[in-house]
């Protein structure tokens, strides 16, 4: 169940001046936690011992930072299950901490930004780059410890001039795109010493031929194993770990916006949930409650998609446009479908009355993300499916706002 569904309603338009009667003790103590935590960026980055001890110390304590005193658990479950299952799909706890992190700054430096003047929330990213600079010794370097705050910023605004949750997350992952092609480019530059588009496509190529070798040596190895047992797969690990690699590298923009979707989508509640444990007194906004798309939006997808199921995307680069929109958007419009199907059961069974939003919906879609992490490729297929679903009653829903509605006495909900 979405946490915000649960407040009390007010206008929109209150969120606009709201400031929050936050202790200052507690504002200080936040504020250092999430200057430490922009700092261990930098630092992991440059020392071994950051990232194997002071980023496991510092996710733990931003975990409980967020979640302790909180009597709701929506925060603590998209900290702990997308980093579970980061650490085991990596086997290392690093990326697991790394998220844990990542949520806490940008959901916490946003809340701050809601109980302090602007020109006071900006000492945090300039004493983070301060403390960077002076550990690492590189003001390039020292730069990876501001790539959150601008997210942070983001999500603020966008609560503050009451966008939609759709509009909150793309705002924010918009903020965190643009903050990792500007490190990736800062990267680019120290270690090259200038920026052109032949450094950019020599980097690509370098790491992709590493990345098809390393897997090849991993199939040759698995090849090897199954030879030894008997059985001849009769395949090439050079050409397929080629095939894999190209197929990877064709959806790397794909990937790179749905990581930041995904995590804008886990950070937007974070903000209300702080304020609600902290400032119960305050008025809560109503903005950013629910997951919405438009009819265009499901048009896109489905013309996407079923491009991809009559061609093949690696023939054309323009298909490979469609491609990456359609790995865009299937997750939300699939879970917009799961949402929407549960959604018309519950309104029915009711009798048209107002129902509590079940959780249901959101535990298959994970149920079924976790079966694609584990290499079962038919949950793939149901989670497209179900997209094509959700994009269908984005089609629908509009149209029924069109529609004239039946004021007989047999109606008794609005379709």
């Amino acid at each position: 169940m979405d946490p915000i569904n649960s407040q009390k309603p007010t206008h929109p338009d209150e969120s606009k001046e709201i400031k929050l009667d936050t202790p200052w003790g507690v504002k200080l103590v936040l504020a250092l936690l999430l200057v430490a935590d922009a700092c261990v960026f930098p630092l992991g980055s440059s020392y071994d011992w950051a990232s194997r001890f002071v980023l496991p110390a510092l996710a733990i304590c931003s975990f409980l930072a967020m979640v302790i005193k909180n009597r709701d658990l929506s925060i603590a479950f998209v900290m702990l299950v997308p980093g579970a299952l980061l650490w085991l799909v990596s086997g290392n706890y690093v990326l697991a901490c790394v998220w844990v992190v990542i949520l806490s700054l940008v959901g916490g430096a946003a809340y701050l930004l809601r109980t302090m003047p602007l020109w006071m929330w900006l000492i945090m990213p300039l004493v983070s780059y301060v403390i960077s600079l002076a550990a690492v010794g590189h003001a390039l370097r020292a730069l990876a410890s501001l790539i959150f705050f601008p997210a942070a910023f983001a999500l603020h605004n966008s609560i503050s001039t009451a966008k939609s949750r759709t509009g909150s997350i793309a705002m924010t992952a918009a903020a965190l795109l643009l903050s990792f092609v500007a490190t990736g480019a800062i990267a680019l530059y120290m270690a090259n010493g200038h920026l052109s588009m032949d450094t950019i496509q020599t980097t690509i190529s370098d790491y992709r031929n590493l990345f098809q070798t390393q897997i090849q040596e991993t199939l040759d190895s698995q090849i090897e194993m199954m030879s030894g047992m008997g059985y001849d797969l009769g395949v090439s690990s050079a050409q397929l770990a080629e095939n894999l690699v190209t197929t990877l590298f064709n959806y790397i923009p794909g990937i790179l916006i749905l990581t930041t979707l995904v995590i804008g989508w886990c950070v937007q509640p974070m903000p209300f949930l702080l304020h609600q444990r902290i400032d119960p007194e305050a008025p809560v906004p109503v903005t950013a409650r629910v997951l919405t798309f438009s009819p265009v939006t499901g048009i896109v997808y489905m013309i996407s998609q079923l491009l991809g199921f009559v061609y093949s995307f690696a023939e054309n680069p323009v298909l490979l446009v469609f491609a990456n929109v359609a790995l865009v958007l299937c997750p939300g419009l699939a879970l917009h479908g799961l949402g929407y199907m549960f959604g018309r059961r519950a309104l029915r069974r009711s009798g048209g009355r107002p129902v509590q939003g079940s959780s249901l919906p959101f535990i298959i879609f994970l149920v079924l993300i976790v079966m694609m992490l584990f290499g079962l490729v038919f949950a793939g297929y149901i989670l497209v499916a179900f997209a094509f679903f959700g994009a269908y009653a984005t089609i629908v829903t509009e149209i029924r706002k069109h529609l004239p509605k039946d004021e007989g006495p047999d109606n008794t909900s609005e379709s």
